[in-house]
């Protein structure tokens, strides 16, 4: 996966990295973030390659590590691929374009890895395609080596946070995900554990190589394009929800789930993409169903004693008695506002207790507490599933949602 340090392209593509990125991280540094600067620094995370993309948007999830400011800066800003021509793709795929009548010239999506196309086969079934980019994994492992040597470097001084970071574990999911058939294996993984299911299905992969997969064309729309069905929405976020813990219980994470790689149809969801799947430790799982249960008693009592407990579980980190206090104080403010408000917001919603919310995820990284990438991905997903609906319409969702599949 790595290579040589002595490897002439490696130095060249360093001295172009530097070129392109050095003077808007010395802008950054010296004067702040600000909008310009943020969009100066999304045009130069494109230009670096998709292993940049790939951790800028990684990056971006890491809220317990990044102060609001620039969070809130960076969180709008979508990384927009570099798309390629179709006729550059087919190249790619010259042994399987036999297999194909017919393949759409624009992309359902585009990936920092890959692209998605609509095509037919011969036999005239539709299907999916993945193309992977090409020189893709030639330049990942120029950049990996790269990252790899500068968190080393950064390690003597920062860590605590490096080790928080899990960098080898990171890199080695950026690169996994280049090669289809790992994304196969998950999904194989994934299938066993619904295959008596009705609420969750998964595509027929039809055809698989390191460089291209081929599945079944899903019925359905993306659950953020039937939010006006009120009905069915709800139904489609309970199914989510549902395949969130069944996964936990089985302990895998899925982490990228989210309305863009879901599909709803006749009362069940279509998970179309299985990239990111990580094995969950006994001791992680444990972890997660305290975090669960402490939640539930903060939501409803507004007690935290017991979350700040868990919390500190969480970071592996030994909270001092002040910063415990202070964390109880956050959390105590915030469980004002949703006592106050009802069942029309819960702890994790950032748009009705956002400050709060925010105070939390600064208060970590002030106080250097970092959580552990698996958990964090758990954190995150949940408040993706639980969406709109508690605020939009009325419902404390996640109650429901336990009382329906019997939590986790």
């Amino acid at each position: 996966m790595y290579l040589s340090l002595l490897n002439p392209k490696l130095w060249l593509r360093i001295i172009h990295l530097i070129y392109i990125n050095l003077l808007i991280f010395i802008k950054i540094w010296w004067y702040g973030m600000n909008d310009e600067y943020a969009k100066q620094l999304k045009s130069t995370i494109n230009r670096s390659g998709p292993v940049f993309i790939k951790i800028s948007q990684w990056l971006l999830q890491r809220r317990d590590m990044i102060n609001s400011n620039v969070f809130n800066e960076l969180k709008s800003l979508q990384i927009s691929c570099k798309e390629y021509p179709i006729e550059v793709l087919k190249k790619e795929i010259e042994n399987e374009l036999s297999m194909f009548s017919h393949i759409d010239e624009k992309p359902l999506g585009v990936g920092s890895i890959a692209q998605v196309h609509k095509a037919t086969l011969k036999n005239g079934d539709p299907c999916v395609i993945k193309i992977r980019h090409p020189y893709i994994v030639d330049m990942m492992r120029i950049d990996l080596t790269i990252i790899k040597f500068v968190s080393k470097l950064l390690r003597f001084k920062y860590k605590k946070i490096i080790d928080a970071l899990d960098i080898d574990g990171v890199l080695t999911n950026i690169y996994k995900q280049a090669f289809f058939r790992t994304e196969y294996e998950n999904l194989e993984q994934l299938r066993y554990i619904f295959r008596r299911d009705r609420l969750v299905k998964f595509p027929q992969i039809l055809y698989v190589q390191d460089n291209i997969i081929v599945e079944e064309q899903c019925p359905g729309n993306h659950i953020d394009k039937i939010k006006s069905d009120r009905d069915h929405y709800i139904s489609a976020r309970y199914c989510l929800f549902y395949a969130f813990t069944k996964m936990i219980r089985n302990k895998f994470v899925h982490g990228d789930l989210h309305d863009g790689n879901v599909l709803y149809h006749n009362g069940c969801i279509y998970i179309i993409d299985y990239g990111i799947v990580l094995n969950l430790s006994q001791r992680d799982y444990r972890l997660f169903k305290n975090l669960i249960r402490a939640y539930g008693v903060f939501y409803k009592t507004g007690n935290c004693q017991r979350l700040v407990d868990v919390i500190q579980n969480f970071t592996n980190i030994k909270i001092d008695e002040k910063c415990k206090k202070n964390l109880q104080g956050i959390l105590e403010s915030c469980s004002k506002k949703i006592l106050s408000a009802g069942n029309s917001v819960t702890a994790f919603k950032a748009q009705k207790v956002g400050k709060s919310v925010n105070e939390l995820m600064d208060f970590f990284n002030e106080n250097n507490i970092y959580f552990k990438e698996n958990i964090l991905y758990l954190l995150l997903t949940l408040p993706i599933i639980e969406a709109d609906i508690t605020n939009e319409f009325e419902i404390d969702f996640i109650g429901n949602a336990f009382k329906k599949y019997g939590g986790i």
